[in-house]
């Protein structure tokens, strides 16, 4: 199963930003950090302990700048946050309407599907899902350390594909073409 398979999904951040507009907060770090309360600045100041490397702007975050048309509205630099500590993991979501309808999560450093999604994080998610992707149908991945949420993608992840399970591909199409989850 490939990327390929998969229709009407963007399988780039840069043709996330094209088709969702609405969500395109979500790639504003600095935005998504005040969500959470945690303090952080393009300027390291007594607070921020780590560097976190990000690419930032005043309108458009993107991860990978360099497949860019225009760099227009970009730039590539540093947000200094607190120390985040913890396991390092994303959370891949199927959303339609608002609602989970199938989550993964993976420790960053092995690829290893980790157990259910639980805890602080998972209540972090849901308010995110519950104040802000109420009516979004698609894919959403959440990075995390430890019980903070760093970034996210509305993006496919090639990679990552290969360990969802073999009729996910199918039921994922069926969100993207506004239809339910099915079976």
């Amino acid at each position: 199963m490939g990327i390929e398979t998969i229709k009407n999904a963007p399988s780039t951040d840069f043709e996330a930003w094209e088709k969702y507009p609405k969500y395109n907060w979500v790639y504003c770090t600095g935005k998504l950090l005040s969500a959470q309360n945690i303090p952080w600045s393009v300027y390291k100041g007594d607070f921020c302990t780590q560097i976190q490397s990000v690419n930032y702007g005043e309108e458009l975050i993107i991860a990978d700048v360099s497949s860019m048309k225009t760099t227009k509205y970009f730039m590539e630099g540093f947000i200094f946050t607190r120390k985040l500590q913890g396991e390092h993991s994303s959370t891949y979501l199927a959303i339609s309407k608002g609602e989970v309808k199938w989550e993964a999560q993976f420790n960053d450093a092995s690829d290893a599907p980790l157990s259910e999604v639980c805890g602080d994080i998972k209540l972090k998610i849901n308010a995110v899902l519950s104040l802000h992707f109420s009516k979004y149908n698609g894919i959403i991945r959440f990075d995390t350390i430890g019980k903070d949420i760093v970034s996210a993608s509305l993006g496919l992840d090639h990679a990552m594909i290969k360990h969802f399970p073999e009729d996910w591909a199918k039921k994922v199409n069926r969100i993207y073409n506004n239809r339910p989850w099915g079976k």
